[in-house]
């Protein structure tokens, strides 16, 4: 069961999802990607955030 804190947390990530639709369409391509290759993807995107 998920608790009030889940439930606002859920519903902050959506309203931040739906105010950038570019957004919206890059989660639906994750949606697609196997779990064996989320691993790498995360590695690559914490990469990125490093270069900032």
């Amino acid at each position: 069961m998920k608790t009030d804190f889940d439930t606002d947390r859920y519903r902050t990530i959506l309203r931040k999802i739906r105010t950038r639709p570019q957004i919206e369409v890059l989660l639906e391509s994750l949606l697609e990607v196997p779990d064996s290759e989320l691993e790498a993807l995360g590695l690559v995107i914490e990469k990125f955030r490093k270069k900032k």
